[in-house]
């Protein structure tokens, strides 16, 4: 990426004659690796469109004879039909401290079962006290129908009610032609994200641009009814979003779109969680509403339900897909540690590998279950996978790589001259200075010396 200067002027006079001194800086940037990590269930050239208004449905889980067999334990099950490109859940209401049900569920793509996939209660946080327990958001993309089950420790089936399977048809569908352009009510996200990106230059980070929440939205989605509430952010923390690693870019707003309507609506959120999502492919997209359109505000210091009681403390950056036996794509964990520096610069947090005092010692970036979250038995969780959490020192070192040098201008007023300088800290950077002198008596300027290299100039 080219350099960027920022130009910084410090004025000191003595007797008639002011020096000005001028900063260029260049940091480093990182080249993305040539490919993802994982192989894809839908082919990258497809295209992905919104197409009609999301929507939520539930369907209760059948109990008795129909039971059917899961770990030789009778169990409630259901089975649903879907539309659209789809995110399923399961929800429940828990009434006593007894150990978490088992859960699981598979989908019918193209007349062809999944495997079972196993399930967990959800570990990110919710805003109230509520007796509900959800499990995370499965994107199962454009499967027809889906089955899941439901079973508790022999014992405790008593202490559920309420179990039902949550539906999201997301609004968006796979294109019938790769070809087909996009109307006024359906509009083609298939090209490279990095093409289309319509955040303006403040929203750029070191990778590149945030991608807004309009990029995203759906005509037609649950409102988003949880206003901004500000906190005072000291730190980030990494989660996963325990979705799917072998999703198409293509596909990536529509997973986006299912999780807004999981946290909106089903779990009665008002919003989406997680303050910024990354994808595999490094893509940045804007998360919780920050109140601003069409622009994604550094350090807006809006609290979002990603860590609970931390929540004013931290902002969280979310990765989609699940980590805890499989690794982030290079380009997720450098945009992530880019999405944090970018918050860091503008938070004035400038030594990313610190510490802060809230609840104990927490580190300026941490993962979601890290002990020291531990306050909050919400957050005794395996999130954001141990694929993930095993990047948290990499990502602070990459955060340091990517963040501005923290620049501080310093002058002497000696018997003849002035002494200008400047000193760099917190980041690998080259300085540039441009020295300049103005006349007050003559009002003209003299450069002294243009662009050289160096720490100090004379």
């Amino acid at each position: 990426m080219p350099n960027r200067r920022i130009y910084t002027s410090a004025i000191a006079s003595i007797v008639a004659v002011i020096c000005v001194i001028t900063i260029q800086c260049s940091y480093a940037s990182y080249a993305a690796a040539a490919e993802p990590q994982h192989t894809y269930t839908v082919s990258d050239d497809v295209q992905v469109e919104k197409t009609h208004a999301p929507s939520l449905s539930e369907a209760p889980f059948i109990y008795g004879p129909q039971t059917r067999s899961f770990n030789s334990v009778a169990s409630p099950s259901i089975t649903k039909n879907l539309t659209g490109l789809s995110t399923v859940g399961v929800e429940w209401k828990q009434h006593n401290d007894v150990a978490a049900p088992s859960i699981r569920l598979r989908y019918l793509n193209d007349g062809a079962w999944s495997t079972w996939i196993s399930l967990s209660p959800a570990s990110d946080n919710t805003k109230d006290s509520s007796p509900m327990q959800y499990t995370d958001p499965v994107y199962v993309g454009k499967a027809s129908q889906v089955e899941a089950q439901f079973v508790a420790q022999p014992g405790t089936l008593s202490s559920f009610s309420d179990i039902t399977l949550v539906a999201i048809d997301t609004g968006y569908t796979l294109s019938s032609s790769t070809n087909q352009s996009a109307s006024s009510t359906s509009k083609n996200i298939a090209e490279p994200i990095a093409d289309r990106s319509k955040t303006t230059s403040a929203t750029q980070p070191v990778t590149g641009a945030i991608h807004t929440r309009e990029e995203w939205w759906v005509n037609g989605n649950p409102a988003m009814d949880w206003e901004p509430e500000y906190g005072s952010w000291q730190g980030a923390i990494g989660h996963h979003t325990v979705n799917v690693n072998d999703y198409s870019q293509a596909e990536v707003p529509a997973i986006i779109n299912g999780i807004y309507v999981f946290h909106s609506t089903g779990r009665g959120w008002g919003d989406i969680g997680y303050n910024l999502i990354v994808d595999r492919y490094g893509g940045i997209w804007e998360g919780r509403d920050e109140g601003v359109p069409r622009q994604v505000k550094p350090a807006s210091q809006v609290i979002g339900a990603q860590a609970k009681t931390f929540n004013s403390a931290t902002f969280g950056v979310a990765v989609l897909g699940n980590f805890t036996n499989d690794s982030p794509s290079n380009q997720a964990v450098q945009s992530v540690a880019a999405a944090i520096a970018w918050e860091f610069n503008a938070l004035g947090i400038s030594d990313p590998n610190g510490t802060f005092d809230y609840h104990g010692t927490q580190q300026r970036i941490s993962g979601h279950g890290d002990s020291s979250h531990w306050v909050d038995s919400a957050n005794r969780t395996q999130c954001p996978g141990v694929e993930l959490s095993n990047q948290i020192s990499n990502i602070r070192n990459l955060v340091s790589a990517y963040m501005l040098p923290q620049i501080q201008l310093t002058w002497q007023i000696r018997q003849e001259d002035i002494a200008v300088g400047a000193a760099i800290y917190g980041a690998t950077a080259s300085l540039e200075y441009k020295w300049t002198s103005y006349n007050v008596d003559t009002g003209t300027w003299k450069l002294i010396a243009d662009w050289n290299g160096g720490n100090w100039a004379g």
